[in-house]
Formats: C-alpha cells, sequence, structure tokens
C-alpha cells in the first residue's frame, strides 16, 4: 500500500518513471557497494525512496504544493523512520538506507536541474539553454524566466 500511495503522490510532482528508475538504480548500487553478504529482496528500498523524495523535495522546491505533500507524507508515513534504524539481521537496513538516501538525491537532482518552463504563442517551451550551457548561476535563471534566453 506505501508503494501505491507514494507513487501518487509522486505522480503529482515529477515523473513517476523517472524518479522510479533513479531511485532503484541509485539504491541498488549503493547497496551492491555498502551492502553486508547477504540476500536483499523486495521492494523496500523503493519506498524508502519515494519517501526520502516526498520528504526532500519540498524543502528543496519550497513550492506550496511539494510542501504539503512533504507534510502530508509525514502525516501518514512518519512511522517509516523506524525503518531506518532497524538493524535486525533478517531486515535489509542497506537497502532501506540507500533507498532514502538515493530518494533525497534525486529530489536534490530535480529540484537543481528542473528546466523552466515558459508559454510563447500559446505552445509551452522548455527552458534548457541553462541545462545545455552548464551556466546555473542565478542571472541564466532569471533571464531564463523572463524569456530572454
Amino acid at each position: 500500500m506505501p508503494l501505491a500511495l507514494l507513487g501518487i503522490l509522486i505522480i503529482q510532482l515529477r515523473p513517476l518513471a523517472f524518479v522510479t528508475c533513479f531511485v532503484i538504480l541509485v539504491s541498488g548500487l549503493l547497496v551492491w557497494i555498502f551492502g553486508r553478504m547477504s540476500i536483499h529482496i523486495g521492494a523496500s528500498g523503493v519506498v524508502m525512496g519515494y519517501w526520502g523524495f516526498l520528504l526532500s523535495y519540498g524543502l528543496f522546491t519550497r513550492s506550496f504544493k511539494a510542501v504539503a505533500f512533504s507534510l502530508l507524507t509525514i502525516l501518514l508515513y512518519g512511522g517509516l523512520v523506524y525503518t531506518l534504524l532497524d538493524f535486525s539481521r533478517q531486515v535489509s537496513f542497506e537497502a532501506h538506507i540507500a533507498g532514502f538516501i538515493s530518494g533525497i538525491l534525486c529530489a536534490w537532482w530535480l529540484a537543481k536541474f528542473r528546466p523552466l518552463i515558459r508559454r510563447k504563442n500559446g505552445v509551452v517551451r522548455l527552458q534548457t539553454e541553462a541545462l545545455l550551457s552548464g551556466r546555473f548561476d542565478g542571472a541564466c535563471i532569471s533571464k531564463c524566466r523572463r524569456g530572454k534566453l
């Protein structure tokens, strides 16, 4: 149930496919590098990645919608914090921690490098010049928002 509900909340903010692929790849890599010699199966790392994404995306973007979803996530699934601290032998706590970290990294990535959107002649265009040029300073972002790029 948490996988479906957190996924529905993420769809409202960002593309679920990108967040899911990012969380699966990064958390899998972290578990592969830092995990103990054991069997790590299940979707708990993805659930923790979704949870970490929703908690931190509101913090990084500071938009009303994202902060509201962060608070809703805390209200509904605040108890997941205890799974980060469950170091019992039969639980893959490495996958939980790696999923949480990968969710935070994904939220930071999408908040920092999200393309800016503007309307021109009724058509929505993405401002990707900032991404392509590698310039992420405030002047470039304000030019993009004013439509000068």
